[in-house]
């Protein structure tokens, strides 16, 4: 292979790289948050059927 195309395959790998490290946390802090949410509602949820036979 020529020097360029290994270069063009490192820089293209460095890229998608870098492309997955800044969306990787975003999707975390969006699975947490609706996890979180998820969590909450599931809560409230039991409280109120617990209030209806009380």
């Amino acid at each position: 292979m020529e020097l360029i195309n290994i270069l063009t395959y490192i820089s293209g790998l460095c890229i998608i790289f870098v492309l997955c490290r800044i969306f990787i946390l975003p999707l975390k802090f969006i699975f947490k948050l609706f996890l979180n949410s998820f969590i909450g509602a599931a809560i409230i949820f039991i409280i109120n059927l617990i209030r209806k036979f009380i």
